[in-house]
């Protein structure tokens, strides 16, 4: 969960770019709870939490994909921001997977 949790944060850094602080500051809640699992393993409650708003914020990755590219004047900061959180986005069912399971 660690190594997962390292690559969410170094893609959320280059997320950040080109797509509003509503995305930004959501993930970044959600790795506050990857660090309530991370610092507490037997509370089964911190992997529930953190499982269902990964769920969560993988559903608003998808909607932000429907909807921003349309509303924005794309720039190449704001396309590698699109591009950062597809790939954020495809690693979050392993991430919940994982998460559930431990």
């Amino acid at each position: 969960l660690y190594l997962f949790l390292l690559v969410h944060f170094c893609l959320l850094m280059f997320c950040g770019w080109g797509i509003g602080n509503s995305y930004f500051f959501s993930n970044y809640f959600v790795l506050g709870m990857g660090m309530w699992v991370l610092s507490d393993k037997a509370n089964t409650t911190a992997s529930l939490f953190f499982a269902s708003f990964i769920a969560a914020t993988t559903i608003g990755d998808v909607l932000l994909m429907i909807f921003f590219h349309v509303t924005e004047n794309l720039n190449g900061n704001t396309k590698f921001s699109l591009f950062m959180t597809c790939i954020n986005m495809l690693l979050k069912p392993v991430t919940f997977i994982y998460a559930y399971a431990e």
